[in-house]
């Protein structure tokens, strides 16, 4: 193999390595930066809870923990559950979340707060564990699949939201806004 042949296949392979190294470098800050909006979105979450502008679930249609009105906490975008103060659930809308013992330190008052990704079901989610100053902790959780797999959402995200939440909207200037899940966009609407 001549010398011309031999930089060229050198070069070539420093080449494909800079690029392949560039791609990681920008997918892990990329990844990086994503969770950590999700993690100020779950700390600003709980910060609402304790300061008591967001209603906490405790039973069957039975809410508490803010002013009346206040937007409740388990909101479809988190999923949530209410500990004890010894850690153990006493209600869960959403997904089932694991409880260890970093979680019973937050509900005892040992911990303040803590965050932590956990997988159930398959999915991944970040969990914000906070104690409540009337006793025990909220975990409030969200799906990390965008942030690991960004065009995932029309395949494996399963939207919480109820048609009847969203309503419908008509106006004398405007005809009838669309709440379709799946609007057709050949159709128009």
């Amino acid at each position: 193999m001549s010398l011309r042949w031999r930089l060229v296949l050198v070069f070539g392979v420093l080449g494909a390595l800079a690029i392949g190294a560039a791609t990681l470098i920008a997918w892990l800050s990329t990844s990086n930066e994503l969770r950590g909006e999700v993690d100020t979105f779950l700390l600003r979450r709980g910060e609402e809870i304790t300061d008591g502008r967001r209603q906490l679930p405790q039973g069957p249609g039975d809410f508490g923990g803010g002013p009346p009105g206040a937007p409740a906490t388990f909101a479809p975008d988190v999923v949530t559950q209410v500990l004890t103060s010894e850690g153990e659930v006493v209600q869960t809308v959403g997904a089932d979340l694991p409880v260890d013992e970093g979680d019973v330190a937050v509900a005892t008052g040992a911990d303040r707060s803590r965050l932590r990704t956990v997988t159930v079901d398959g999915v991944e989610l970040r969990v914000l564990t906070t104690h409540l100053e009337s006793g025990g902790a909220v975990q409030i959780a969200r799906e990390l699949t965008a942030v690991y797999q960004p065009g995932c959402n029309t395949e494996r995200y399963d939207p919480a939201w109820k048609d009847e939440w969203i309503g419908d909207y008509t106006a004398p200037t405007a005809g009838p806004l669309t709440t379709a899940r799946n609007p057709d966009p050949r159709s128009g609407a």
